[in-house]
């Protein structure tokens, strides 16, 4: 601690890291708006409150203070976490009216308080690793979004298989993992929720509406369904049953969304008709065969037929930018982490086998600006 405040007392800081500074009090800005409005349900006025105050303190510390400009920089830093702790803590045992409503409305049910509990404790426990490894976090940030793009989902497996699997004529279709195109035929009429609209299957879909401080909006799911009667699919060779259990709806296109408190109301469909490309299993049922789930590859997914073809069509040059992506996103990872100092016009880059610091990141950039 004593080194601290004597680095403190002896480091010069420059205008330049106090402009960094202020810049990164802006991010932090983005932070605390969204904590108090989303987490503490502070609806405060004027919206960009600490887009002025973060800054401000930075800039008034530097004036008045000098070099304590890094505590306050510290604290503002770390407030994320303290308030973002807090309040999660506080939601575990805090009831949110609007939200159990919302549930019994929609028949949702309620999250185990378990779970609650676990989710905190492990956000709690990422938070505390992030502050301690400081900006090297980036290059945990860059893996973990890069996982994200890879790992299996519904969408990525039903295209791996789609990329692989032969396109079979439903008349000679074997057992087992196929892949089959056609028009869908209505066994029983479905209403879906949003204007009745007839079909043979529908997805619902509920979202949450948030605006940041540009008014740009986003969205995050709070329930999706998908809701389907069996159905056939047929080309020019023949039919065959689909038993819908555990489909997964890609790409279908949105038919009908509304918005009605806060909050985004969606629907896709499937219809009479359509023409669409069915991944999944050809077994048996009653010694008939029908198309269902493939339980070992965990696939079953319908897509609109244009949209594959598209896709196929686009995929080669979307795959170059993902891997122009992922070097560039990676590169900018290491250069964030990497010490840098510039001596009689030469740079230098510093490794080393030590975990980071917070007093070589605050050195580094005075050194960088010099």
């Amino acid at each position: 601690m004593d080194e601290f405040f004597y680095f403190i007392a002896t480091t010069q800081i420059e205008t330049p890291v106090v402009f960094f500074f202020v810049i990164f009090a802006l991010g932090i800005a983005i932070f605390h708006t969204f904590i108090f409005m989303g987490i503490y349900k502070w609806d405060f006025r004027p919206k960009w409150l600490f887009f002025v105050l973060n800054p401000s303190l930075i800039l008034l510390t530097y004036l008045f203070f000098g070099n304590y400009v890094l505590v306050t920089f510290g604290i503002l830093f770390a407030s994320v976490f303290i308030l973002a702790f807090l309040g999660m803590f506080a939601s575990l045992f805090i009831k949110d009216k609007e939200e159990e409503n919302f549930n019994r409305k929609h028949n949702m049910p309620k999250k185990p308080l378990w779970k609650r509990i676990l989710i905190t404790i492990g956000t709690i426990l990422f938070g505390i690793i992030f502050l301690s490894i400081g900006p090297y976090a980036f290059v945990f940030i860059f893996a973990f979004i890069i996982l994200s793009a890879i790992l299996p989902n519904k969408t990525n497996r039903f295209l791996k298989y789609q990329g692989i699997l032969p396109s079979s004529k439903i008349r000679s279709v074997a057992m087992g993992l196929a892949e089959v195109q056609g028009k869908l035929v209505m066994i029983e009429e479905l209403l879906a929720p949003i204007e009745k609209v007839p079909c043979i299957g529908y997805e619902y879909k509920i979202e949450n509406i948030s605006r940041d401080k540009d008014g740009k909006e986003s969205f995050s799911t709070i329930s999706s369904e998908i809701i389907c009667n069996r159905f056939y699919i047929e080309d020019e060779t023949g039919k065959i049953e689909v038993n819908p259990e555990k489909l997964d709806f890609v790409w279908i296109e949105l038919n009908e969304q509304y918005r009605s408190g806060g909050r985004r109301y969606s629907q896709y469909i499937i219809k009479n008709n359509d023409e669409m490309l069915l991944i999944g299993k050809v077994g048996l049922e009653s010694n008939k065969p029908v198309f269902m789930h493939e339980d070992i590859k965990n696939v079953f997914g319908i897509c609109p037929l244009e949209k594959v073809g598209t896709y196929n069509k686009n995929k080669p040059l979307l795959n170059s930018l993902i891997y122009f992506s992922v070097v560039f996103a990676f590169l900018t990872a290491i250069i964030l982490i990497t010490p840098i100092s510039i001596e009689n016009g030469i740079v230098t880059l510093k490794f080393n086998s030590e975990l980071f610091n917070w007093k070589d990141f605050f050195s580094n950039f005075n050194e960088l600006f010099n």
